[in-house]
């Protein structure tokens, strides 16, 4: 069964699966390297986790977008601490010898299609590193498979 929704904020029309893109700072970035969505167990809910590289497999920076609901993820629009609702991007940057990993204080998704082989949306959101650093994630598209 095919769930979708329109009227999300970014245009998802055209992205092609397997992506993972964003625009960080105004710097468009793509993710598409081992890009996929996996459901997570949550104890009395759902989740997902969606995430990507933009190289190398544990050697580039990758991206992680991560939904919790007490509720079956479906076609809607989520964002952080509503509803019950987890909603958490994070961004690890490979600085060679450590990682750099923001984690956001706000972050919206709006899932446009999900079903069993795929899921597809949009996303941005607002991000911290734990020195202080931040980045503007806009612009977010998704479409990965399971």
């Amino acid at each position: 069964m095919l769930t979708s929704i329109s009227g999300s904020c970014e245009k998802d029309n055209d992205v092609p699966l397997g992506t993972i893109s964003v625009s960080i700072d105004d710097n468009k970035r793509s993710f598409n390297n081992d890009a996929k969505v996996e459901w997570l167990t949550v104890q009395g809910g759902y989740g997902i986790l969606i995430h990507g590289y933009k190289g190398d497999i544990g050697s580039s920076n990758e991206i992680s977008i991560t939904i919790a609901s007490p509720y079956s993820i479906s076609a809607k629009t989520y964002n952080d601490n509503a509803s019950g609702n987890l909603v958490q991007i994070k961004y690890f940057v490979d600085l060679i010898f450590f990682w750099d990993e923001f984690t956001s204080s706000t972050a919206t998704v709006t899932i446009s299609e999900i079903n069993s082989t795929h899921i597809k949306g949009t996303f941005r959101g607002n991000l911290n590193d734990s020195g202080g650093s931040t980045r503007e994630f806009s612009g977010g598209v998704f479409n990965v498979s399971f």
